[in-house]
């Protein structure tokens, strides 16, 4: 390299390899200064370390007025004025590459909510991405790899002085800076801590902990000399004896290890399935050294830093993605020629392409509550667990069911005047129902309008609640494990957060009846449904002479009608006990106290002859209701999981009039 028209006396070249991406350089940053024993030359770099590995360095070098440059650099050539300078240094050696999958392959399958559509077309699986883990996926293998050391942008700077051909001798006294030490100038492979022992100028380092020593012995470790960078086996010295031969190191014992393979995109089974949604939380560690947590709503969709995935806790698959979406458009073109990038990868709708997080796939660590179902002893539970699903559940939803969809606003409490209207700022209510400041309910003193959501009271109070309930009673055309339910119409009202959805029970055409009648010789004390014992030798005939029941009057029971003697008898209930006397020659209509009326109408003309004291006439009657059973199951555990427990039974109806 041609200088100048002149003699050169000290020249200093600076060779760099330029630096890409702000966020993947000065992960580590270490400086170095090297003087030569024998002359004048010197040697300085600023070495930065990336975290993916690579390296950018920064170099001046000096020559020692002789024609050399420090160390194996080059030489100079003063009277010709040329400068011959090695500038490239270069080696390969076989690694694992990062591997992932297409993100919008994964958005596709996994039904995100991502845009999946990229420049290459529409994301889906192929040979080379197949969403979950194809061995033919970007970057999933061992391959060769090549590194040099190149020019950066700013190429070479020379400078140099002009002066005679007769050097001047000066003497120069300094305090040497740290020193740089590459003990693995030629692999990416990392130290193994605690085997680290070299000489240099005449002292014997050792590591430990990551920090070197000298002159240690017994218990002691010895004076702090430097540091060591395991990974990238640089070993930065600040505290050094200065001796004979600085250039020369003797390396006495150094392990190394191939470097666990680095991953950003993982597949794996939880241990327990099922497992409660929404429970899974993990921790992973990047390359960098960062922990990436995580945690899992109850749809399954995993987000935190870096990572995105979805987890089925039915089945206990877990998939996940690390990385991020980024802008095409803001990436350097140095991020552009590194190994993930595909310009065909960049989504259409936003212009953003994946770029993956590689992780430390050793490091990854999860805790998840599974479920786990004990058998069912038949006695307990009243009937044989072989009729329920293998995991104890029962579905509450079913395609072709009934729910109700509800929310129950509140206005006040507020003091109302006679001949106030309130607005329950909504039509077509449901139910309205007012409550006094103690929380005693309302019944009379005001009228509704369910049409129009208002209430309107005929006398004053004060601290009156209005609580107002809209409703919509849908069928379920589906019911989807996640729990979406879709409905065959769509529903009427605006539900705010907070709305329940209540299963509903269909009871079809209610109606009271009298059902079973027979007789029998005596009366045994037991309530049954059949004749026990001998048949009386008299019957009622209710055929001619039906017994009368009225939906407001008649209740769910079992009755006798005991003789005392051929004409005369007493009438008692299983529940209800005797309520009535009677004879054959009258109808029989015992009072119900709740109503005013009669329970049942035994007519008289249905009586034949044949009866005798201790005969008796069994029938039931049925209400215009149907039996329901609530149940509540408790968990065991040590404490109360709630304090406070309430329900609402709400029993509608229509009249079919014609």
């Amino acid at each position: 390299m041609s200088v100048g028209q002149a003699w050169v006396q000290d020249v200093a070249v600076k060779v760099e390899v330029p630096i890409y991406g702000q966020e993947e350089y000065n992960y580590n940053t270490y400086a170095a200064y090297e003087k030569s024993a024998s002359s004048s030359a010197s040697h300085s770099a600023v070495t930065g370390k990336k975290a993916s590995g690579g390296t950018a360095v920064f170099r001046a070098v000096t020559d020692d007025g002789a024609g050399n440059l420090f160390g194996t650099f080059g030489s100079v050539s003063y009277a010709s004025k040329f400068v011959i300078l090695k500038v490239i240094s270069d080696y390969s050696e076989t690694s694992f590459e990062s591997s992932y999958e297409n993100a919008s392959v994964f958005d596709s399958l996994n039904v995100t909510g991502e845009p999946t559509v990229t420049a290459g077309g529409a994301g889906a699986p192929t040979t080379t991405s197949g969403g979950g883990g194809s061995s033919s996926a970007k970057g999933g293998q061992y391959g060769s790899a090549a590194f040099k050391e190149e020019f950066g942008s700013a190429g070479i700077a020379a400078v140099y002085a002009v002066g005679t051909p007769t050097p001047v001798a000066h003497t120069e006294e300094f305090t040497p800076p740290g020193v740089t030490l590459d003990l693995c100038p030629r692999t990416k492979d990392m130290i193994v801590p605690g085997s680290v022992q070299f000489a240099w100028m005449g002292q014997t380092y050792t590591d430990l902990d990551g920090k070197l020593y000298r002159g240690g012995s017994g218990d002691s470790p010895g004076i702090l000399s430097g540091s060591i960078d395991y990974a990238s086996g640089l070993c930065g010295m600040t505290d050094y004896v200065v001796g004979a031969n600085p250039g020369s190191i003797a390396v006495q014992s150094l392990w190394t290890y191939r470097t666990k393979p680095t991953l950003a995109h993982i597949v794996f089974n939880l241990p327990t399935s099922p497992a409660k949604p929404g429970s899974l939380i993990f921790s992973v560690t990047d390359v960098r050294g960062t922990q990436l947590i995580a945690t899992s709503d109850l749809s399954g969709a995993i987000t935190g830093a870096h990572t995105h995935g979805q987890a089925d806790f039915e089945s206990g698959l877990v998939e996940i993605q690390f990385g991020d979406y980024v802008l095409d458009s803001a990436l350097t073109p140095a991020q552009k020629a590194e190994w993930w990038y595909n310009p065909d990868d960049v989504r259409v709708a936003d212009g953003k392409i994946w770029r993956p997080w590689p992780v430390d796939p050793s490091t990854l660590r999860y805790a998840v509550v599974g479920y786990a179902y004990l058998p069912l002893d038949a006695e307990i539970l009243g009937m044989d667990p072989v009729r329920l699903p293998p995991d104890g559940r029962v579905p509450i939803y079913r395609a072709g069911g009934y729910v109700v969809i509800g929310h129950t606003g509140a206005i006040g409490p507020v003091n109302v005047s006679v001949g106030q209207t309130i607005s329950c700022g909504r039509p077509r209510i449901s139910r309205i129902r007012v409550v006094d400041a103690d929380g005693n309910a309302i019944d009379t003193g005001y009228t509704t309008n369910l049409d129009a959501g208002t209430v309107t009271f005929a006398q004053a109070r004060s601290g009156v609640t209005i609580f107002h309930r809209i409703e919509d009673l849908v069928v379920l055309s589906d019911v989807q494990i996640d729990g979406q339910l879709r409905a065959t119409r769509a529903i009427t009202h605006d539900y705010p957060a907070g709305a329940i959805v209540s299963s509903a029970l269909m009871w079809g055409d209610l109606r009271a009846s009298a059902t079973d009648v027979w007789d029998q010789v005596s009366w045994t004390g037991v309530w049954s449904d059949g004749v026990t014992g001998q048949p009386a030798t008299g019957t009622y005939n209710d055929t001619i002479a039906p017994i009368q029941v009225l939906n407001a009057d008649a209740l769910a029971e079992r009755w006798a009608v005991v003789f005392t003697n051929t004409t005369a008898f007493y009438v008692m209930g299983e529940h209800v006990g005797v309520i009535a006397t009677g004879n054959t020659a009258t109808d029989c209509a015992p009072l119900n106290p709740a109503t005013g009326r009669s329970y049942f109408v035994l007519p008289a003309v249905g009586w034949g002859s044949g009866w005798s004291a201790g005969n008796v006439l069994r029938f039931n009657t049925d209400g215009p209701t149907r039996k329901v059973v609530l149940i509540r199951t408790t968990q065991p555990g040590p404490e109360p999981a709630f304090i406070d427990h309430d329900f609402e039974l709400l029993i509608r109806g229509g009249v079919d009039r014609p």
